[in-house]
């Protein structure tokens, strides 16, 4: 399915982010991040879990305004919700 720019209405480019072997966690900006791999706050959502391997999650790219999203519902991890 197409992605739209929600800025400017183009279509958007789909790619992956890719990471080394450490979790990638959105945390909220006044939130201070868990201290403990794999168990992040209630308030924090994980995008991407990794124990020995790398992590990869899709991101949509607006080449445009030079935007990018994530879609959660996208993600292969489980997302931990408060």
């Amino acid at each position: 399915m197409k992605k739209i720019c929600p800025y400017c209405f183009q279509e958007m480019e789909t790619g992956y982010i890719y990471n080394g072997k450490e979790d990638i966690v959105w945390t909220p900006e006044n939130s201070n991040p868990s201290w403990f791999i794999n168990f992040p706050h209630k308030d924090q959502v994980m995008l991407s879990r990794s124990l020995f391997g790398m992590n990869k999650f899709k991101v949509y790219r607006c080449p445009t305004c030079k935007v990018q999203i994530i879609f959660e519902n996208e993600l292969d991890t489980p997302k931990k919700k408060g």
